[in-house]
C-alpha cells in the first residue's frame, strides 16, 4: 500500500520555519506599565528605609551611680535612673512629727536626685524626736528637737512671716532702736548666761515669737524655725 502524500511545509517570508517565531509579543504599553511599577516599588522601599532611620530610637547612655543621698527615698529613687526624666526620683531629707515618740513623720524638704545619684534609707537611731534631718550627707537621721512641737509652731505657716528666737536679747546696739529677735546664742558654760551671737531685725509686717528652751547642758544653740524650739549645736 502506498504511503499518503503529505503537503509540503510552507515557508514564511524569510524562508524560516514558522515554529521558530514567538507565538506572542507583549504590547509596548504593557512593558511601560511594568517598568513603572518596578520603579515605584523601589521608591517605596527607599522611603520606608529612610523613615525607619529617621524614627529609630536614640539610645541614651546614662552615667553610673556615683553619689548616695540618705533619707526617706521614693520607690523610684531606690533604683538607678532609667531615662533623662528624674522627677519621681526624690529623697526626703527633713521630717517633722508633733509628738516625740509617736505619730507619722511629715516631709518638709525633698531633694530631687541627679542622674548619677541613688536614694538610700537613712538609719533611725531611735529615741524621742520631733524634727530630724540628714543634712550634710549624714547616713543616719539627726534629731534637732526632742520635745513636743509647741502649739505656736504646730499650725505654721502663719499668714504673716514669723521669727522664733529670744526676744529679750539683741546685739546691744540696734536693739534699742529697732525691734528684733536673737536666733543664735552662746555662753561660756552650761551655768552661764546666754549671750546673743546673731540678731535679726524685724521688718514691718513680721512677727516675733519666743523660742522654747528644752533645757539640758548646752553652750551654743540656734533656733529651729520649723518647731520654734532652741536646737543645741554644742554641749561642751
Amino acid at each position: 500500500m502506498d504511503s499518503p502524500i503529505l503537503p509540503e511545509p510552507e515557508d514564511d517570508e524569510g524562508g524560516k520555519d514558522r515554529r521558530l517565531r514567538p507565538r506572542y509579543m507583549p504590547h509596548p504599553d504593557v512593558l511601560r506599565i511594568a517598568a513603572g511599577l518596578v520603579v515605584l516599588a523601589g521608591s517605596i522601599v527607599g522611603l520606608v528605609t529612610r523613615l525607619e532611620a529617621t524614627h529609630r530610637p536614640v539610645t541614651t547612655v546614662l552615667p553610673p551611680v556615683s553619689h548616695v543621698v540618705y533619707g526617706e527615698p521614693t520607690l523610684a529613687a531606690l533604683r538607678p535612673a532609667s531615662d533623662l526624666s528624674s522627677g519621681a526620683r526624690r529623697v526626703c531629707t527633713d521630717e517633722l512629727r508633733p509628738q516625740p515618740r509617736s505619730g507619722a513623720w511629715r516631709c518638709t524638704s525633698w531633694q530631687t536626685l541627679a542622674l548619677d545619684e541613688i536614694g538610700v534609707q537613712a538609719a533611725d537611731p531611735g529615741g524621742p524626736c520631733t524634727h530630724r534631718t540628714t543634712a550634710n550627707g549624714a547616713r543616719a537621721w539627726h534629731c534637732r528637737t526632742r520635745i513636743a512641737i509647741p502649739e505656736a509652731a504646730l499650725h505654721m505657716p502663719y499668714r504673716i512671716p514669723v521669727f522664733f528666737g529670744d526676744l529679750q536679747r539683741g546685739n546691744g546696739i540696734d536693739q534699742k532702736r529697732v525691734p528684733g529677735v536673737c536666733w543664735l546664742e552662746v555662753r561660756a558654760s552650761p551655768e552661764a548666761r546666754w549671750r546673743c551671737g546673731e540678731w535679726r531685725p524685724l521688718l514691718p509686717g513680721f512677727r516675733a515669737l519666743q523660742a522654747v528652751d528644752p533645757g539640758g547642758p548646752c553652750v551654743s544653740r540656734t533656733v529651729d524655725e520649723e518647731t520654734g524650739v532652741w536646737w543645741c549645736m554644742s554641749r561642751t
